[in-house]
């Protein structure tokens, strides 16, 4: 493993010179990024991908994601008030799986909910790990 840190790692890592195809383990690329991600592409491919990748940062578009993560974010707190008890991980991942479906304008009924938050969390917090949080990350049908 390297390590890199300050300004002269950010101009290598942003460089043409910087290989991804390899750089990622492929149990990563396979839950994570996906196998054609931006991460791992080079060259051309690379920069093609990620000027795509770079319409969704733009800053009309993340104001559309903070205006729908407040919203979200708003819409929990008042449960708040009544609830006797709950959990800040489920909370926030109903808040981030809402948020992310509509930046995106995917569609989420409510009763899919449950769901769709359980495989997001699987994919993030196993898409590394070893043994059945891999898996479940690998099987999760948002990876």
């Amino acid at each position: 493993m390297t390590c890199l840190r300050r300004s002269q790692a950010a101009r290598l890592f942003y460089s043409d010179d910087f290989e991804r195809a390899d750089a990622v383990p492929g149990r990563i690329k396979k839950s994570l990024f996906g196998v054609t991600g931006v991460q791992t592409l080079d060259g051309a491919e690379h920069h093609n991908r990620k000027q795509l990748f770079m319409l969704a940062m733009a800053p009309d578009r993340l104001d559309s994601l903070r205006a729908a993560a407040h919203t979200e974010w708003r819409l929990v707190s008042q449960r708040w008030v009544e609830a006797d008890e709950l959990s800040t991980m489920d909370e926030a991942s109903e808040v981030l799986t809402r948020s992310a479906c509509a930046w995106v304008g995917v569609p989420l009924e409510e009763a899919h909910l449950p769901q769709v938050c359980a495989w997001m969390v699987d994919m993030v917090e196993g898409f590394a790990a070893v043994g059945p949080r891999y898996w479940r990350a690998r099987a999760s049908p948002v990876c």
